[in-house]
């Protein structure tokens, strides 16, 4: 009896600490921000309508740039899939576009800070032009096309709703 307890008590602490690990893998925000600080540290925001996704780790057709350290961790995170969505442009509020189409790039799943659009739905989106997931500093993931964004849910990105828009138009006025 001795024995199996001694081989449950770590089978649990094992668990325990498994378990405990994934929540520190888990995406943590730092709270919310305002909308006025949101649009302020965006490069984009729009309103639009997810056309598509596509999962992928080979972001070159995007015109997305690596720079920094390849050897690092954070070099071998850039190899994992991400979320790409195709958003048709309804209305951009801030930056700009070469098409009226816009890729946003973020993780796959919630638990990477990744955003779940839903293709058919109607967004607002607050985009930036690097990638703020990535661990470290030693690298970094940016695009400089003019069409291809990254979000998560740290940012404001949003389902449509008109009093989030009314408050971008006042900010913006």
């Amino acid at each position: 009896m001795d024995r199996l307890q001694k081989i449950l008590t770590i089978a649990f602490f094992s668990i325990l600490t498994i378990l405990k690990s994934g929540q520190l893998l888990a995406c943590s925000c730092d709270g919310g921000s305002t909308v006025k600080e949101s649009v302020k540290y965006s490069d984009i925001v729009f309103k639009g309508q997810v056309i598509s996704k596509t999962i992928t780790s080979d972001l070159s057709y995007y015109g997305v740039t690596l720079s920094g350290d390849t050897t690092s961790y954070a070099y071998k995170w850039t190899r994992n899939p991400v979320a790409v969505f195709k958003i048709k442009v309804d209305k951009i509020y801030k930056g700009k576009s070469q098409s009226d189409t816009i890729f946003i790039i973020t993780p796959t799943d919630g638990r990477s800070c990744g955003f779940g659009f839903q293709v058919g739905q109607n967004y607002i989106i607050y985009g930036t032009t690097n990638d703020e997931v990535l661990p470290g500093n030693s690298i970094k993931r940016y695009s400089t096309n003019h069409q291809t964004y990254w979000t998560n849910l740290c940012t404001r990105t949003t389902l449509f709703f008109q009093t989030e828009e009314d408050d971008i138009k006042a900010i913006k006025s």
